[in-house]
């Protein structure tokens, strides 16, 4: 029997990718996306921030979040990571 479960990593790549998809991504944007309710986002999100992988600007009282060089990275990273885990036969 198969998990219909994402791991955190799995999650996290979501987040990154769904951030990436466009210039600047509202939390509705990433919430629809990334498919992750927003009491559970907030968190990642603000780690996220802390350890330099997205920020945002503030405009109209929206956040737009956006990914660094270093988030766009560590996207590419889980990524490769992810296929390899694929090519074992595993999920992510």
């Amino acid at each position: 029997m198969s998990s219909t479960h994402r791991s955190r990593i799995g999650i996290l790549l979501n987040i990154l990718e769904a951030i990436n998809k466009r210039d600047y991504a509202i939390i509705t944007e990433i919430i629809r996306e990334a498919n992750i309710p927003h009491e559970r986002l907030l968190p990642i999100l603000e780690r996220l921030i802390e350890r330099g992988y997205i920020r945002y600007i503030k405009r109209d009282n929206r956040r737009y979040y956006m990914l660094t060089p270093d988030g766009y990275r560590l996207m590419q990273e889980l990524r490769r990571l992810k296929h390899l885990i694929e090519d074992l036969g595993l999920s992510l």
